[in-house]
């Protein structure tokens, strides 16, 4: 079972600094397995070159994970796959 405002508390684990950016990575893919799409524009964001390339890769993990267990718009899954398509 989910809890409702997993996203809320998960998310500003995203800011916090730590070695190799080892919080952010368990935080990108809590909201993954969170399976919630408020999560998306986050993860997408997190995708971005000016993070390191583990969170980055995190990050796509968790759009893939969200896609397959939720129902993306069509703009938000071309959005994944356009940015997988870059990595």
């Amino acid at each position: 079972m989910r809890q409702k405002d997993a996203v809320t508390l998960i998310k500003p684990w995203l800011s916090q600094r730590s070695h190799d950016d080892k919080l952010a990575i368990a935080a990108l893919s809590a909201l993954g397995i969170a399976g919630d799409q408020t999560a998306f524009q986050s993860l997408l964001e997190w995708t971005k070159p000016s993070h390191s390339f583990d969170a980055r890769f995190a990050a796509r993990e968790a759009l893939v994970l969200l896609g397959k267990n939720q129902q993306l718009t069509e703009e938000q899954s071309q959005q994944v796959v356009e940015n997988l398509r870059l990595a």
